[in-house]
């Protein structure tokens, strides 16, 4: 509805308007706050240091009401205009940042100076390396860099490489130990579109995004399938408890990656038992900073949360008094609801077990527990718990008692008492 006052205030302005320059370019009009000053939006440097664009680019996917619309980085600039969103497109992410500038703490200094040299040395040449204050486009620097180190852990991970996932759907097939593996839907570990983060700076921002996009009403931090798109998602932000402190929402963020990037891995088509996700996220966290960890929770239920953060001693200590959760429940477990302290502990020294101990095995027991496909074509994610068990004794050649008493042991010789 347009006010009388309204109109007061705008007619005295239409003769001024023949006073006014010609319109600018659409570049030179660009925000000077859309402009990265470390690397100016150079297509040329971004390129040469592996990233596509600071947008706009497509991302999020918009609501049922709204089908078949493509969402833009300026869709949801627009929709949360009260923050200041700057985008950043990877060779794997596309990443949006709200996040204000973060001061280095003394204790922090040496690790963020080796962080800052690798930008630097990656051509932005901008970068101080001694700064105290990381401003919001260094902080988006920063965030692709280490979403990529996520991704290349994961491969490592995996033991494959970007060239063994399909560009086309069509070529989704590729042999391996000598058997045809289905190997997803498109180039980034099986999903057809990119990995995509969102950090908001306000809880306010948080909400209205997570109703608008997911149709959910949440606080915690969250991972979303984008069906439509094929991809899968992560939001944050820096107003849930403890993200203003940077290496927290560092290793959040590598925490939810990381399962994501599980679960997308030969294609999301199916929720693999929570203790290797929940236990991949811890592994992947805890190679950042053990410092900072995260729990996952269902929607009826909170995580079971601690402050401790040394989870070896604890460990080693359930183990040595043999007073730790039985392997066969935490396996059958189906909701992260379901997880208590002591499974998380428990989880993560698993999957560091298996991964650090016998990683050619575990990849190969990660490649029978994902990609699975049924005679007539269709996803297999029937009988999970059966294919695991099998998957343990073919690959690592371990019953379910052999596989317990390695853990064990590899506990007791490798973690400290104190």
């Amino acid at each position: 509805m347009e006010s009388p006052r309204t109109k007061a205030l705008f007619l005295p302005l239409i003769g001024s308007l023949l006073l006014l320059p010609p319109a600018l370019p659409a570049q030179r009009r660009r925000r000077k706050a859309d402009i990265c000053p470390y690397c100016r939006n150079d297509t040329d440097l971004l390129r040469r240091m592996g990233l596509v664009s600071h947008g706009p680019f497509p991302f999020a996917q918009a609501p049922q009401a709204e089908a078949g619309k493509i969402l833009t980085t300026k869709d949801i600039q627009k929709l949360l205009a009260f923050e200041h969103f700057r985008w950043i497109e990877t060779k794997h992410f596309k990443i949006g940042s709200a996040m204000g500038s973060y001061s280095i703490q003394e204790k922090e200094k040496k690790y963020y100076r080796a962080q800052l040299e690798r930008l630097k040395a990656m051509g932005l040449k901008k970068v101080k390396v001694k700064t105290r204050r990381l401003d919001p486009w260094l902080r988006l620097h920063l965030y692709a860099l280490w979403a990529e180190d996520a991704y290349k852990e994961f491969l490592r991970v995996v033991r494959k490489t970007d060239d063994d996932f399909p560009e086309d759907p069509a070529h989704a097939f590729k042999t391996i130990d000598g058997k045809k593996r289905y190997m997803g839907q498109g180039p980034y570990l099986g999903q057809p579109a990119k990995y995509e983060i969102l950090i908001t700076h306000t809880m306010k921002a948080y909400r209205i995004f997570m109703a608008r996009f997911l149709g959910r009403v949440t606080v915690r931090a969250q991972r979303w399938n984008f069906v439509q798109r094929g991809a899968l998602f992560v939001g944050l932000s820096e107003e849930m408890p403890g993200h203003r402190n940077d290496r927290k929402m560092h290793n959040s963020m590598v925490f939810c990656l990381a399962i994501n990037m599980l679960d997308g891995y030969r294609f999301y088509a199916y929720n693999l038992p929570v203790w290797l996700t929940e236990g991949m996220g811890h592994y992947f966290e805890r190679r950042v900073s053990p410092r900072f960890n995260s729990y996952d929770s269902n929607e009826g239920s909170v995580a079971d949360l601690r402050r401790t953060w040394r989870y070896e001693p604890k460990v080693r200590a359930m183990v040595a008094a043999g007073a730790y959760p039985p392997l066969a429940g935490i396996f059958r477990k189906r909701d992260y609801g379901e997880l208590k302290f002591q499974d998380h502990l428990i989880v993560w020294s698993l999957v560091q077990f298996l991964a650090d101990e016998h990683g050619d095995q575990f990849a190969r027991f990660l490649d029978r527990m994902k990609g699975r496909i049924n005679p007539d074509g269709s996803t297999g994610a029937g009988n999970l718990l059966g294919v695991q068990r099998r998957a343990f004794k073919e690959v690592f050649g371990w019953s379910p008692g052999r596989l317990e008493e390695a853990w064990k042991n590899y506990v007791l010789t490798h973690y400290p008492a104190k």
